[in-house]
């Protein structure tokens, strides 16, 4: 059906209506629930691009439930149902966040932690991901058994698969905490950074290996080098490993907690996303490693999966996020484009 663009005069979302709507009706837009009368949209230009500036200020707009108004002013029923449709196209292009990326703001250690606005998104918006989650979930385990039985290059393979696999439920909940709509394809569409999500994975798992290494030295120095080595050398060997252990879960932690989101959302390369994980995590460690296993227990059982990625992920939209998350669901169902 023929449409026309205008724009919200209360959240600035470019909006699509259709042309049987005429001048002076009032609608509702589908966005922030904002009604006002319709201007003469042969006269209104077209929408411009709204500035980084502009975004953040609309964001910030007071949302006005279009169910809280009442008859006394002066709307009708059939008014009530009548709205206009957020057009994603428009503000929000499809593909790899290229609006996105010009509102890349400096990452900074300067925030607090709000877990309850965490879960708060989290929740809201876990209706709408948990059903493909889990069909996509089937999939992946189906998958990576299927990549362990191929001879010789099964290992291989699944380190060249997993990380891009692994990263489609971030995708798929940045996609819907951000109000753009998504489809089922997308949980696969981590190949899209293969190189940074693999090359992520092999850089810190080969650190992580690294790092080991004197402990093992120590270890083996123990038992091959003291004559009848007792209780306590090896009681002495194994707290060595401990600590060492322990050193090298904190850095890993810290390079890597934000790094995937900052590959998929602001499009950063390996290094940029190790050092913007580990500038994000300053000063907020031990909150964000208690998060961490916060999340991991709720993710026991297989079905909150979805649940806990939605809420870190929400997590990393407060903090450094390129647009904020949604209060609620987009009134754009996953899929429709």
């Amino acid at each position: 059906m023929p449409s026309k663009m205008l724009r919200c005069p209360q959240c600035q979302a470019t909006l699509r209506v259709a042309t049987e709507i005429k001048t002076g009706d009032l609608v509702e837009c589908s966005r922030c629930r904002q009604q006002f009368p319709v201007p003469d949209l042969d006269s209104v230009p077209p929408p411009a691009p709204l500035t980084g500036q502009e975004i953040s200020e609309s964001r910030g707009a007071g949302r006005r439930k279009f169910a809280d108004l009442d008859d006394s002013e002066g709307v009708s029923e059939s008014l009530r149902r009548r709205s206009i449709s957020y057009d994603d196209d428009a503000d929000y292009p499809r593909g790899r966040y290229d609006d996105d990326l010009e509102r890349r703001g400096p990452l900074t250690s300067d925030y607090t932690i709000d877990l309850g606005r965490w879960f708060q998104y989290g929740t809201a918006h876990f209706g709408e991901v948990v059903g493909p989650a889990i069909g996509f979930g089937l999939i992946f385990f189906l998958i990576v058994v299927a990549i362990a039985f191929i001879p010789c290059i099964g290992p291989i393979a699944q380190i060249l698969v997993q990380p891009p696999l692994q990263a489609g439920l971030t995708i798929v909940c940045l996609a819907q905490l951000k109000g753009r709509p998504w489809s089922f394809g997308e949980f696969f569409s981590g190949f899209t950074w293969w190189g940074s999500l693999v090359g992520l994975n092999f850089i810190v798992s080969l650190g992580v290996c690294l790092t080991m290494i004197p402990s093992l030295f120590v270890f083996i120095f123990v038992l091959k080098s003291v004559p009848g080595p007792g209780l306590q050398e090896v009681a002495i060997a194994l707290t060595l490993i401990s600590l060492n252990g322990i050193v090298v879960a904190y850095f890993a932690f810290r390079l890597t907690y934000f790094a995937i989101p900052l590959i998929i959302d602001r499009e950063y390369n390996i290094s940029e996303a190790i050092e913007g994980s580990w500038t994000l995590t300053r000063g907020h460690f031990w909150s964000l490693f208690g998060i961490s296993l916060l999340l991991g227990i709720m993710s026991i059982p297989l079905i909150t999966i979805p649940l806990a990625e939605l809420i870190r992920t929400a997590g990393y939209l407060l903090i450094a996020g390129t647009r904020p998350p949604l209060e609620s669901p987009s009134p754009m169902a996953p899929g429709e484009d």
